[in-house]
């Protein structure tokens, strides 16, 4: 801060959001019973054609881009937002959004030193194309006390958006990714 006269802060922008903090809140009260279950609904992981080889735009290091990944042919939809899609340089959803939905997750479980021990799911993924993470996919990690968090592929039918959802024995509280807490 002295030297350049700013501060720098990172981290997950959810725990910053106002209905986010309010449902873990609930969830973490004892107002809704003891917790058992904290689901994580994103979406169905996207799939992607194979793709031609294309021609690296000028100034842009695509070996620096690799670093120590596999060489593969450049094609634009390898890199910047849609890497995340490849294997080789991320795991899908489950990696992507799940830093988001399992930290509410953790965040409402109330131990975040402590983490799930177990854990135990199936995949499906694309048959072929330039994408191979998993385009669908159901995991259940279990704390050593029995609370699960289950990520899961897709919303509840007719949930809507994704977002989590805590369950205690005696209610739950939902929040996604419009803004909304049900309960």
């Amino acid at each position: 801060m002295t030297r350049y006269g700013t501060v720098y802060q990172s981290g997950t922008q959810r725990r910053s959001i106002g209905c986010f903090r309010f449902g873990v809140d609930i969830a973490r009260s004892g107002a809704l019973g003891e917790l058992q279950t904290l689901h994580c609904y994103y979406h169905n992981g996207p799939t992607c054609p194979p793709q031609p080889v294309e021609t690296a735009p000028r100034g842009f290091d695509y070996d620096m881009w690799l670093g120590p990944a596999p060489l593969e042919p450049y094609t634009a939809r390898r890199c910047h937002g849609t890497f995340r899609w490849i294997y080789g340089y991320s795991g899908g959803q489950l990696t992507d959004l799940g830093a988001h939905f399992v930290d509410l997750a953790q965040w409402a479980y109330g131990d975040e030193p402590t983490s799930p021990t177990e854990y135990e799911g199936w995949a499906e993924f694309p048959r072929d194309g330039l994408w191979n993470a998993p385009v669908r996919f159901e995991v259940t990690a279990t704390y050593p006390d029995g609370v699960k968090i289950v990520m899961h592929d897709e919303p509840e039918p007719g949930r809507g958006p994704r977002g989590n959802k805590f369950v205690d024995t005696e209610g739950w509280v939902s929040v996604d990714d419009t803004g909304k807490v049900t309960a």
